[in-house]
């Protein structure tokens, strides 16, 4: 049923995370299980943002199965992040209708005038959240709305039965992972972009090739590349910079340094 056997990975780290978040609300684990459902709840919204852009499974039912229990296990409704990520960000990257971003703000000017780290954090999740019902309920009729509504009827029963059971434990084990989500993804966000010249292609994204952004990372690290296809599957990402960008990302577009080449070219 999988495009590419690879994603048996993608597969089985969200279920493990899901049968782990649940297992530990429903026996009172100890509360340390947390950290391990906080590493697979953020693996797990690697594997939504590769959802969002190209289909896992031959399937539409079963990409809509799986997506529906990845909002469960980082609270993000699928079809809001495929709205904001594939249908606004990648359509116009920190750009004036990219609304969940550091230069929607009033008074940003890209790529060096961003409004402060401290409050794209603090606001992104409000913003992030509004805007994707704003757009469901100006197109009430399209497939997305529909799909983002049979999904809320999914999840909503789901969730509520687990606060009702136990809600102590899923405060610990879904709630604050799920704020724990909300806060790195506005820190990935702007650690990707802040700075970039978004008018050329091979300075359109921040590379972060430290070993949790690539090995442990789903490649998401590769950005560049990531921008510059974003259909191409996570696998391919890490041959398609070395191919295409390795040699022309100027160091700046590096973060930390690594995987900097030796004559990396000017800023």
């Amino acid at each position: 049923m999988l495009r590419r056997s690879v994603d048996v990975v993608s597969v089985g780290l969200v279920g493990l995370s899901l049968g782990l978040m649940t297992w530990a609300t429903l026996t009172s684990a100890h509360w340390l299980w947390v950290l391990p459902i906080i590493a697979g709840m953020r693996w797990s919204h690697l594997v939504q943002h590769n959802l969002v852009h190209l289909p896992i499974f031959r399937s539409r039912w079963a990409d809509d199965v799986l997506g529906w229990a990845i909002t469960l296990v980082d609270s993000i409704p699928l079809e809001f992040y495929r709205i904001q990520h594939h249908s606004v960000h990648h359509k116009d990257p920190w750009g004036r209708t990219d609304w969940p971003s550091p230069y929607w703000y009033q008074g940003t000017q890209p790529p060096h005038k961003p409004v402060s780290k401290a409050w794209f954090v603090a606001t992104y999740a409000v913003i992030f959240a509004m805007g994707g019902f704003m757009e469901i309920l100006r197109r009430p009729t399209t497939r997305a709305s529909r799909r983002f509504w049979v999904s809320t009827l999914v999840v909503v029963p789901v969730v509520a039965t687990l606060a009702w059971l136990h809600p102590a434990n899923f405060a610990v084990f879904f709630l604050l992972p799920w704020a724990v989500g909300w806060f790195v993804a506005p820190f990935s966000q702007w650690d990707q972009h802040a700075g970039c010249d978004l008018t050329q292609p091979h300075t359109l994204a921040n590379n972060d090739l430290r070993w949790h952004s690539t090995e442990l990372g789903l490649n998401i690290g590769f950005h560049t590349a990531h921008h510059d296809q974003p259909t191409l599957h996570w696998s391919d990402l890490r041959q398609h910079h070395e191919r295409h960008f390795a040699h022309r990302t100027p160091a700046a577009c590096y973060i930390g340094g690594i995987g900097v080449p030796e004559e990396a070219p000017a800023p």
